[in-house]
């Protein structure tokens, strides 16, 4: 429970934080809703930080409502932090589809054997995820203004998007004319937090990679994971990664569906569920800020889990010394 009161003080003073410096109606204008810093690397550490430690807590105060019945004023609390930092119309599509995807699979997670779950996907990635392509287009204040008859909401749906194929074949041109480049691409993404002020020759995510040697004025380009991994290790690249992909994916399903522990919640439970959201965004690439972007996502997790951790340690190692000293007294 004091877990509980840690996290709900840490959640107030990031909302704090962030409406005092980015402003509260900021925090739903995506134009404006980024802390700065000197490097890009630690703009999206702090940014993303502030952001899921609160999805995080949404996680944790449901499996205690779960498992004890009690404190359901918590996620109401936490939830609604949730939505006001990662709002649809502040930020990525991508970023939103990881977020509010990963709590549905931890409240549905019992539902996602049947029909019923799969059909909630579909809906969501036919519908409901090109739709917040309109906050894309339009900020809060244009939606409450009304100054959003600009577009038709229907080209969302009756327009075609072919980049992740036109990526794909441009990386195969580069590939005819240059070669593969042999696991260069992936360095970047391995080694992405060092900075390119110390690595000059750090290679650039792989969709900017091609634009730029083909001279496109737009650098700004997705690469599906395929493309990635074929511009550095061809055809049997694809093969092998696809082989040992599918055995990772297969072996974190069938252990977040296994039995729980019946100490304790487990840390995939906690990771997981945002995994399915991410592997999307993966999929479409570039894999460089794909990587980034875990990284700081699950970073205020992994270090909140250490904290937790430790004090728990300390807590059984007080127990242990009063035991100890206990039994000398007798």
């Amino acid at each position: 429970k004091k877990y509980l009161v840690y996290l709900l003080i840490l959640n107030l003073v990031i909302f704090l934080f962030m409406s005092m410096k980015i402003g509260i109606t900021n925090l739903f204008i995506r134009a404006n809703n980024r802390l700065a810093t000197e490097t890009s690397f630690i703009t999206d550490i702090l940014n993303n930080g502030m952001r899921v430690i609160p999805i995080f807590s949404v996680i944790y105060s449901y499996y205690y409502f779960k498992y004890k019945g009690k404190f359901k004023l918590y996620i109401a609390i936490f939830l609604s932090i949730t939505v006001i930092l990662n709002f649809p119309t502040s930020t990525t599509r991508y970023w939103i589809g990881v977020v509010y995807l990963g709590i549905v699979v931890v409240i549905f997670s019992k539902y996602m054997k049947n029909r019923k779950f799969d059909l909630l996907i579909i809906l969501g990635l036919f519908i409901i995820f090109p739709f917040m392509q309109i906050f894309k287009w339009y900020d809060l204040n244009d939606f409450l203004s009304g100054n959003i008859a600009t577009k038709s909401i229907l080209t969302i749906f009756n327009s075609m998007d072919f980049d992740a194929y036109t990526m794909l074949q441009r990386t195969i041109e580069y590939v005819e004319k240059e070669g593969h480049t042999f696991g260069n691409q992936i360095t970047s993404s391995v080694f992405f937090f060092i900075p390119r002020s110390i690595w000059n020759s750090k290679p650039y995510p792989t969709g900017q990679f091609i634009a730029m040697n083909q001279n496109s004025i737009f650098t700004n380009l997705s690469c599906p994971l395929i493309a990635e991994i074929f511009i550095d290790f061809g055809i049997i690249g694809i093969v092998s990664s696809g082989i040992l992909l599918s055995k990772v994916v297969s072996k974190l399903d069938k252990t977040y569906f296994s039995t729980e522990y019946a100490n304790g919640i487990r840390f995939i439970e906690y990771s997981y569920p945002y995994l399915l959201g991410f592997a999307f965004f993966m999929m479409r690439g570039s894999l460089q800020p794909v990587i980034v972007y875990m990284f700081t996502f699950y970073l205020p997790l992994i270090v909140i889990k250490k904290v937790f951790k430790k004090d728990k340690e300390n807590k059984y190692e007080n127990i242990n010394i009063q035991n100890m000293l206990n039994t000398n007294k007798y």
